[in-house]
């Protein structure tokens, strides 16, 4: 299966289970708050999609980087993402979420709107 459809999977899912408790503005705060981290640290980036470091160490890494700022739910996913090998995709889900919470809230990037008329 693509990485592409994967990360839409698993975005799916936190996406649905945000929703239905009602806490999918702040699962978005977590969502920027991750892909932040990812702008800002290649390195982050980089422990992620590594094979060399165990999964065991990256996360390590996370719930040192994103606990108490994440809400439980969130760090739940990442830790499930983790062990279901699937960390190389982890920042095209908080993607793919960002796009799903864009659509469910009518949000159109300004850029993209400009540039279809």
């Amino acid at each position: 299966m693509s990485e592409a459809r994967v990360a839409a999977r698993y975005a799916r899912s936190i996406f649905d289970l945000a929703k239905e408790r009602d806490i999918i503005d702040i699962v978005k705060q977590d969502s920027e708050f991750f892909l932040q981290a990812c702008r800002q640290s290649r390195q982050f980036e980089l422990m992620l999609k590594s094979p060399i470091i165990p999964k065991a160490k990256k996360w390590h890494v996370i719930k040192r980087l994103f606990e108490g700022r994440f809400q439980p739910i969130t760090l739940a996913f990442a830790h499930i993402v983790l062990r279901k090998n699937r960390e190389l995709v982890l920042k095209e889900i908080f993607q793919q979420f960002d796009e799903m919470y864009r659509d469910n809230k009518g949000i159109v990037k300004l850029l993209e709107y400009f540039f279809q008329y």
